[in-house]
This record gives C-alpha cells, structure tokens and sequence, in this order.
C-alpha cells in the first residue's frame, strides 16, 4: 500500500511518455522510505473531456496517493512535496499531488 493513481488529459501522453510518467511518480514514493516497495501499485487515467479554472491551462496531471492512516501530516508533506518535485521535471502541466488516508472501511484480498 499506497495507491498512486495519476490523472491527466491526454494531450500529456503527446508530452511524455506516460509509462516513464507513471514510474517517476512510483519510484519517487518508493524513495520517501515509508512503504514496502513491492506493496507501491501505480496506475494513470487519462481524460478526454475536462474544464481547467486558467484559461492559460492546456493540459493537467493530477496525482493522488492514497495509503493507509498512520503516516504523520510531515510525512505527508514530504511525500506530496517529493512526488510533486520528480514529476515536475517530467511535464509541462498544471500538477497537482494529494496524500489521501484510506476510510477505515478499506478492504483488499
């Protein structure tokens, strides 16, 4: 555990190749040291129709991580801070990156 579930429009598959996009995110939350690497699932969606706020905005990747509840708001930080700073190298884009807790009704097999 954590997801890391990266969303964008698909102009950005034009940009960068969304696989090296989805391993940069991937190994940026490995490299914070807070999980179990072979317990890291990524995964990326790409949107056909959207709306941004900017009207200067033409493209988007958005990137949440959702994981368990126990990490602090500082590990967090780092976290979203971490993602955000190596996927940035990576696309010209308005990104954004959320650390979510999973409900506690979370079940998995």
């Amino acid at each position: 555990m954590p997801h890391v579930i990266i969303e964008y429009n698909q102009a950005v598959a034009q940009q960068v190749d969304i696989n090296k996009l989805v391993s940069c995110a991937h190994q940026a939350t490995e490299a914070s040291g807070l999980f179990n690497p072979i317990a890291i699932k990524s995964r990326a969606h790409a949107y056909e129709f959207f709306h941004l706020g900017a009207a200067d905005a033409d493209n988007f990747v958005h990137i949440s991580i959702r994981l368990l509840p126990g990490r602090t708001e500082e590990q967090k930080r780092a976290l979203s801070q971490g993602v955000f700073d190596a996927v940035n190298e990576l696309v010209d884009a308005s990104l954004s990156v959320e650390v979510l807790d999973l409900p506690l009704s979370y079940v998995k097999g």
